[in-house]
């Protein structure tokens, strides 16, 4: 995970953890029996970074093991908080201003700027985001295992919750 606090609570657990990036795993090749990327792909920009994503994920799992893969759908539930209008866009997110440090939050309290909400006590950021079609997943980690020469079985793609979720397996060779 690329969180410390994160990371933290799995040792905290016994469980082993490490702060790495997504695009450079900082483990040893076929070492993992499961694989989970949750709400990460669709923060990246490019769709060789998202492919990037896919291959370290497919580089860390052992032959047999298991992966989910999760990311925001462009098709939403009906009544969900969310519409989308295209496939890269731009989504507000409501920073707390305790994250920030007190010179900012001074600067931003002074300013009043159409960056803080109503009640002044949140800072709302723009972040890129690319909301996957149904199907989109699945092409992405095959043509990624294709490139790679890595045998790769889709288990199932399906719908939840807003997100397009993938189960896959890396074949044994």
């Amino acid at each position: 995970d690329r969180s410390e606090g994160l990371t933290q609570v799995c040792r905290e657990r016994k469980l082993p953890a490490v702060v790495g990036d997504a695009l450079s795993v900082p483990v040893r090749s076929h070492v993992a029996d499961i694989v989970i990327s949750i709400a990460v792909v669709h923060h990246l920009s490019t769709k060789e970074r998202r492919k990037k994503a896919m291959s370290e994920l497919l580089r860390v799992l052992k032959p047999g093991g298991v992966g989910l893969v999760t990311a925001w759908a462009q098709s939403q539930p009906d009544g969900g908080r969310r519409e989308f209008k295209g496939s890269d866009i731009l989504v507000g997110w409501q920073m707390p201003k305790r994250f920030l440090s007190e010179p900012k939050r001074r600067k931003l309290s002074n300013e009043g700027t159409e960056e803080t909400t109503r009640d002044g006590e949140k800072l709302v950021l723009q972040r890129y985001c690319h909301v996957f079609e149904q199907g989109e997943l699945t092409r992405l980690l095959e043509e990624v295992a294709q490139e790679g020469s890595i045998p790769v079985h889709v288990r199932r793609e399906y719908m939840n919750a807003g997100n397009c979720c993938l189960e896959f397996e890396a074949k044994k060779k």
